[in-house]
């Protein structure tokens, strides 16, 4: 998965909630984690959740740390968010002429080697 500058997956900038799910995907999604991390209110905390949930990226947790707040776990989807790229793409020109320059380096280094 890769994400580009200005992404926005529920409302929120894809970069923000990349680096929410990497500090807090494994259990730990629930309101209060979403306002303190993005600044949000509690409202749009649970909008947000409740937009996850319909995207497939969190799921509920099957044991619940404290009855009164609902906890969430990522899903495939929201791991692959937490993973996601957000360089820009190596263009084939830049490639091939890194590969160019290498391939000069290495054929300058066997000639010394046969000297």
């Amino acid at each position: 998965m890769r994400l580009n500058r200005g992404d926005r997956i529920a409302g929120v900038d894809g970069l923000q909630l990349r680096r929410y799910f990497q500090r807090f995907g494994s259990e730990q999604v629930n309101y209060a984690t979403v306002m303190d991390e993005l600044s949000v209110t509690k409202r749009q905390a649970e909008k947000l959740l409740t937009e996850l949930l319909k995207l497939e990226m969190i799921s509920r947790c099957e044991f619940q740390h404290d009855k009164k707040m609902v906890s969430y776990q990522t899903t495939i989807r929201g791991n692959a968010l937490g993973m996601a790229k957000a360089g820009k793409p190596v263009t084939r020109a830049s490639a091939e002429e890194v590969l160019r320059k290498l391939q000069l380096c290495l054929s300058a280094i066997c000639r010394t080697r046969s000297d």
